[in-house]
């Protein structure tokens, strides 16, 4: 996945809605660097521009005021985009992060990336907005949905229309998924498969094949309501709750990393016909399909055809919905370039001591936020490389000078 470290917060607390505040509010699609990148998505007919690396805006999801902001570290890997939609009528808000990868191209992950970003948001809220705003649950309730499991089926009446919502975004990603297979087949699985019959009538032998990579992305979409949160995600761009119990702040996940970690996603691969690396090696986690190119980190994607033959590497996402109850504080949603370096515990409290800062009242305190926890993974990363750094230098200096370099890098 991309190396770009890209975050996103949100905070909310019950308030009245500011005077000055629209009765709607269009989307807002990041493009990174890029013009060309930003006149494509401006001119999406339901989206409204903001700047790459700084975004912040208020809004109100029916009763409950948030301030929202995004933030990035600008990378040559440029291949993540994150969405916000305001719906008209203030009844949720609706965030999304979607991290390309590619081999061969930056530019293939970016394009999925952003293709993603301006299709996803919209979708999922469709499918969700006649079905989760008249769900009454009680609060702390918590529900987790997959759509690529037939467990479903038996969920008690209270949760029926959330089965629907499972089954809507499921088809809804598919649907995606679909298009993008077509793509890859029109571009380039017919055009290799004319070759390699050339070839091989030229030759009178069989020319084993593998499907190129054409690159993928996460997608991980919340929508936010004065009630509950959902999440709906392909991959491992995670999303984690920040909430007050007992006195402290605690960090709750929405989502479960879609990668060969996973014990249950590992078992959902090798039945579907995927391979893992060889034990003991850099690639042991990673996922392989025959006739695919390469290998894969993640589980579940969009995009990365080859790949999801057989659905060893699936398009079908998973669902969480979470009750907000008084306890909710924010909400942070990061691809892997944030959750490499930091984890859920560390990420909640230091946005949380942001949040709290009044060092800066002239920024909202989602961007306070943001600005933090991106100082510290880069201060991580400075230190990861350090070490590192050390490592290889102690290395070269023999073994008698390994044990002294391991010791200054811890």
């Amino acid at each position: 996945s991309s190396s770009d470290k890209r975050v996103k917060t949100r905070a909310g607390k019950p308030a009245d809605k500011p005077a000055d505040e629209p009765a709607d509010k269009p989307a807002d699609v990041n493009g990174h660097t890029q013009a060309a990148v930003h006149a494509r998505i401006s001119h999406s007919s339901d989206v409204a521009h903001i700047d790459a690396h700084h975004s912040k805006r208020e809004a109100k999801t029916g009763g409950r005021s948030c301030t929202y902001a995004a933030r990035t570290l600008p990378s040559t890997k440029d291949q993540d985009r994150f969405a916000v939609i305001c719906p008209r009528g203030g009844q949720a808000l609706v965030l999304g992060i979607f991290d390309g990868h590619s081999v061969h191209s930056i530019e293939d992950g970016r394009v999925h990336a952003e293709n993603a970003a301006v299709t996803l948001p919209s979708q999922v809220w469709k499918c969700a907005k006649p079905l989760l705003i008249p769900v009454q649950l009680e609060a702390e309730t918590s529900i987790n949905l997959d759509a690529a499991s037939a467990s479903n089926t038996a969920l008690s009446s209270e949760t029926t229309a959330l089965s629907q919502l499972s089954d809507a975004s499921g088809a809804c990603f598919k649907s995606y998924q679909q298009e993008c297979e077509l793509r890859y087949r029109r571009r380039v699985e017919e055009r290799l498969l004319v070759e390699k019959a050339r070839m091989e009538a030229e030759i009178g032998d069989e020319i084993p094949l593998s499907l190129p990579q054409e690159g993928g992305t996460t997608a991980t979409v919340l929508v936010v309501t004065a009630a509950c949160v959902l999440a709906v995600w392909v991959g491992d761009s995670r999303a984690v709750l920040g909430v007050q119990r007992q006195g402290q702040l605690q960090a709750l996940s929405l989502t479960r990393d879609h990668n060969a970690d996973d014990e249950a996603e590992r078992r959902r691969v090798i039945e579907a016909g995927g391979q893992m690396g060889a034990a003991s090696t850099k690639t042991a986690n990673h996922v392989y399909v025959s006739g695919a190119e390469g290998s894969l980190k993640v589980t579940r994607s969009l995009g990365d055809s080859p790949f999801h033959k057989g659905n060893a590497v699936s398009c079908s996402p998973e669902l969480h919905l979470e009750i907000l109850g008084d306890s909710a504080s924010f909400v942070i949603v990061a691809s892997d370039g944030v959750w490499d370096y930091v984890d859920n515990e560390t990420a909640v409290r230091v946005v949380g001591d942001a949040i709290s800062t009044r060092s800066d009242e002239t920024r909202n305190p989602a961007m306070r936020a943001c600005d933090a926890l991106l100082a510290h993974v880069q201060a991580e990363v400075e230190r990861a490389e350090s070490a590192a750094a050390a490592q290889a230098n102690a290395e070269s200096n023999g073994g008698g000078g390994g044990g002294g370099g391991g010791g200054g890098a811890g």
